[in-house]
């Protein structure tokens, strides 16, 4: 027999109204998302100048983008989810933003691979804090039926972040590069992509404090609803893990893996797309830049168009609104993405590239699923081991994988183009699969935690 869901946190009833807190608050995480996004992406701008300067071959270069960073990250996303299921969202968020932001400014000051992938850890374990705190702390402070367009909203800082890392940042590039190597007090001559970590790390020690406005349920008051639920039901499902993953099993494994593989997908763009550019029409850093931040004013568009969009299936009472969405927007995603990185003119390139933005990198809202699924007691343990696994498998692989096939497949630095298309596509029709196949059991688990109405 079914248990009731248990009593949702303050603010979580279907048809509540936003408050202005929880407004700023998803105005600060979305701040923090672009910074965590603008740290990663600026890497990708600068991959062919760091293959030059010191020496890094294109695994080298996706190892650095890939599992220097993943790992620690996932290593990390287990304790954090741990953490904000009992502490302070805010301080969690805080000491995350404030660690990642020096170690990305430390990457300008590696000399070696070595020195490098230290610095890249420091960044994959400071923001291993956003996700796992972030993630839950929406879903408690907005309506279940607009917790799909607060999450896709939050998804979209990070193509803010992407934004600004390729426009600005390849601007950022090109003058540092016109002026030369830069005399720096303490750190005396320093060359451009060193100044650019620099200049693009810093300014989150101080946005850091930011973490300390945001809104939060009390932990003690969820152990009192804890408490409530635990009186009115006989069964465990909805209160311990065990339990949840007793009975929506099916739902955590295929969503995870589903979700993972997308991550890959969107990974590999990101990663290579800048490179791709350089490599194969010659453009300058200011154009990569432009046609790169084109890519995330895309996703930006995207992601929370397809959480309004999964929202208001929701409403019509199609529980698996989520996966609507997302399963042939993956679907298309293959062509789009075939297409614009193998037919090598310069319009159709860019236009495909739009819109492979727009079906892979824009999957956002698709995170809201486990919130909805999940009750409030246990989202940032299970958002947490979905990270670990998204951790390896895309922020892992994605960045490693086009560089693993342009460089020991097709054994050439000019097949950029094929190795993303490999990539993306054998992603993609895994994740597909994955959604069709577990898409029934999603909307079970979503059943199971909505409210129970008098």
């Amino acid at each position: 027999m079914p248990t009731p869901a248990e009593p949702p946190e303050p603010g979580t009833a279907s048809g509540d109204r936003v408050t202005l807190r929880a407004k700023l608050s998803l105005v600060i995480l979305t701040v923090f998302y672009m910074l965590f996004f603008l740290d990663k992406q600026i890497f990708s701008l600068l991959a062919n100048m760091l293959g030059e300067s010191l020496d890094f071959g294109d695994t080298q270069l996706g190892i650095l983008q890939g599992f220097a960073y993943s790992i620690p990250y996932s290593l990390n996303v287990l304790f954090v989810g741990w953490l904000v299921d009992r502490y302070s969202r805010r301080g969690v968020l805080f000491g995350g933003v404030l660690l990642w932001s020096m170690a990305a400014a430390a990457s300008g000051l590696a000399t070696s691979f070595t020195t490098m992938a230290f610095a890249r850890a420091g960044v994959g374990f400071g923001e291993a804090a956003l996700i796992p705190a972030a993630l839950p702390l929406l879903a408690a402070i907005f309506p279940r039926d607009k917790v799909s367009g607060a999450i896709g909203l939050f998804y979209a800082g990070a193509n803010v972040g992407g934004f600004l890392a390729n426009l600005v940042g390849g601007m950022l590039i090109d003058t540092l590069v016109a002026a030369g190597d830069i005399r720096v007090p303490i750190l005396g001559l320093i060359a451009p992509w060193q100044a650019t970590f620099l200049v693009t790390g810093l300014p989150g020690v101080a946005l850091a404090f930011l973490a300390w406005g945001l809104a939060e349920p009390k932990v003690a008051r969820v152990a009192r609803t804890l408490k409530q639920a635990t009186e009115t039901t006989l069964t465990e499902g909805r209160q311990t893990m065990a339990g949840y993953f007793r009975d929506h099993w099916f739902f955590f494994v295929t969503y995870t893996l589903a979700t993972s593989t997308m991550s890959l997908s969107a990974y590999t763009l990101f990663a290579w797309s800048a490179p791709y550019f350089g490599r194969t029409y010659g453009w300058s850093n200011t154009v990569i830049g432009a046609a790169t931040a084109l890519g995330m004013v895309v996703s930006m568009a995207g992601n929370p168009l397809w959480g309004v969009v999964a929202d208001r299936l929701r409403r019509k009472g199609h529980l698996d609104g989520v996966y609507r969405v997302f399963i042939p927007l993956v679907v298309l995603g293959v062509p789009f993405t075939a297409i614009g990185y193998l037919v090598q003119i310069p319009a159709v390139t860019i236009v495909f590239y739009l819109l492979s933005h727009l079906s892979l990198a824009a999957f956002g809202a698709n995170m809201s699923a486990l919130q909805l699924a999940a009750p409030a007691h246990l989202r940032g343990r299970l958002t947490g081991i979905k990270l670990v696994v998204a951790g390896v498998i895309g922020l892992g692989a994605g960045p490693v994988s086009a560089g693993f096939f342009a460089e020991h497949v097709f054994k050439s630095r000019d097949a950029l183009g094929p190795s993303i298309v490999a990539s993306v596509t054998m992603a993609s029709i895994v994740a597909a699969a994955l959604m069709i196949w577990g898409r029934k059991a999603y909307a079970r688990a979503v059943l199971a935690q909505e409210p129970i109405r008098p």
